[in-house]
């Protein structure tokens, strides 16, 4: 039997409450609304299709996921225990 271990979240760190700020550009509102503590790809993909316009793929998904991460890691604000996360 295999087992799948939980996804990597941001924990017990000063930098778990840490939000994008509101204006950053590029980067789904989800990283906006949330605390670092909160991202993982699960919750990313239960809200969205919970939400009205759950009319994406999971492929989809991921995709806008990932994009959006690769914008966080280019911000000049981002703390480096998130960057390296």
């Amino acid at each position: 039997m295999s087992y799948i271990s939980p996804e990597p979240r941001i924990m017990g760190s000063k930098f778990s409450k840490f939000h994008i700020s509101l204006e950053t550009r590029d980067i789904d509102n989800f990283f906006k609304d949330l605390p670092a503590s909160k991202w993982s790809l699960g919750t990313y993909v239960n809200g969205i299709i919970e939400g009205p316009d759950s009319d994406l793929t999971f492929d989809q998904l991921l995709t806008n996921f990932i994009e959006s991460f690769e914008h966080i890691k280019k911000l000049l604000s981002i703390p480096l225990s998130i960057f390296h996360f």
